[in-house]
């Protein structure tokens, strides 16, 4: 868990800014994280399991972080937290690990045409198997998506969304 939540705040930074005026702070109680799918679960209705999911909302945009490891499991909790897919602008995929791309699909197709981003390589340590897999996720996604942007490098999202891009001797 504890991992993740680095990963998370190492691979996507947020700067809370205005859009019209990057000199003025947007106020932080109207950014919301809404963690879907994790390890851990808060209440008796949603589904724990190996994986990760966050929903970051903020005035002007949204972006789905991550989507977890069993689609069920994922479409299981956005329902039970009420969570509309049609207002997510994109989707970010840390890594393209199985725990981090299995709902990509179902995801994908309930947002309104998204920019996907992902990582332009796969794990080392990632199995053919795992690689297999991944691909085979990101594939059912791609008609559902506006544009695929691969990342091998620090990327400005948005106005105030950035990626520091890869983790280093993370990827091949």
């Amino acid at each position: 868990m504890k991992f993740i939540l680095c990963l998370f705040v190492s691979i996507l930074t947020i700067i809370p800014l205005q859009k019209k005026s990057l000199d003025k702070l947007i106020d932080p109680d109207k950014i919301t994280f809404t963690i879907l799918y994790n390890e851990v679960s808060a209440h008796d209705s949603i589904i724990s399991d190996q994986g990760f999911s966050c929903l970051v909302e903020m005035p002007g945009y949204s972006i789905l972080f991550d989507a977890g490891r069993i689609e069920e499991y994922l479409e299981n909790n956005s329902r039970k937290i009420r969570i509309n897919y049609h207002m997510v602008d994109f989707i970010f995929i840390s890594h393209l690990h199985g725990d981090h791309v299995g709902g990509l699909p179902s995801i994908a197709e309930k947002c309104n045409q998204p920019v996907l981003y992902l990582p332009q390589s796969f794990p080392k340590n990632q199995t053919e198997k795992g690689r297999e897999y991944a691909a085979d996720k990101l594939k059912k996604a791609e008609p559902h998506v506006s544009k695929i942007i691969n990342i091998n490098s620090a990327l400005k999202i948005d106005s105030y969304c950035f990626s520091t891009g890869p983790i280093e001797n993370q990827t091949n």
